[in-house]
Formats: C-alpha cells, sequence, structure tokens
C-alpha cells in the first residue's frame, strides 16, 4: 500500500491517466465504467480456467485483471493477481496454489468494484 487509503490511490491512478491522455477526463470514466461492466464475465471466465486446470487461460485473464488493476489504482486486486499468476508458474503445486490463491483475487474484485463504482459515483473525483 501506498500509504493512501485506497480511494485516493484510486484518484491518483485517474488523475495519472488522465493527464497521460492530455486531460481526457471522460474517457477514464468511460474506461473505469466499462472494466465494472466486464468485471463478473472475467473473474467467472478465470475461475473456470482454473477450475478446468487451463492454466494458459488463467494467465491470459489474470494479466488482464492485473494490468487494469495496475491501471486504475486498485493495489489490492493488483497484488493478488500477480502472486496467482506466479503461482500458474510454479511447476507441479502451481495450479492448486493459483486455486486457493483466486480466492483472495475474488475477494479484492469485489472490494475493488466498490472503489471504482464510488470513485465514479462522486463524479469529479480527482483530489491531487
Amino acid at each position: 500500500m501506498t500509504g493512501l487509503d485506497p480511494l485516493a490511490a484510486v484518484a491518483r491512478a485517474w488523475q495519472d491517466l488522465i493527464d497521460g491522455l492530455e486531460g481526457d477526463a471522460p474517457a477514464v470514466d468511460r474506461f473505469a465504467t466499462i472494466w465494472l461492466e466486464l468485471l463478473p464475465r472475467r473473474l467467472t471466465s478465470c475461475r473456470r480456467a482454473l477450475a478446468r486446470g487451463d492454466g494458459e487461460l488463467a494467465r491470459v485473464r489474470l494479466l488482464s485483471l492485473h494490468s487494469s488493476a495496475v491501471m486504475l489504482g486498485l493495489e489490492d486486486l493488483a497484488r493478488s493477481t500477480a502472486r496467482c499468476q506466479a503461482a500458474l508458474d510454479e511447476d507441479d503445486p502451481g495450479l492448486e496454489t493459483a486455486r486457493a490463491l483466486a480466492r483472495d483475487v475474488m475477494v479484492d474484485a469485489q472490494e475493488a468494484a466498490a472503489l471504482v463504482s464510488a470513485a465514479l459515483g462522486q463524479g469529479r473525483w480527482s483530489k491531487r
């Protein structure tokens, strides 16, 4: 954790995105809204891939969740997806470990969704 409260970390990350997009705040809001809409399907797909033993598909789904979590400032979700991805890279126990760690990903994803919803609900959320 950066020492910021989670919502402040989200606001900071979103402001960084806006700065990178030359002030296009609506684009960041759209990105966050779409992320929120796609999250349940991405989580389900990841969970199913792990249940089937499809490590490659699970890795792709986790990478998608991880990269968007980093972009949106969702630090706990970024950490849990990274741990789950790392477990898949282990040899024999990797898949079982990843399945166990996926529970953390699911919990962190729910908390992340609440943060994104709260940030979107604030209208102009930036507090840089």
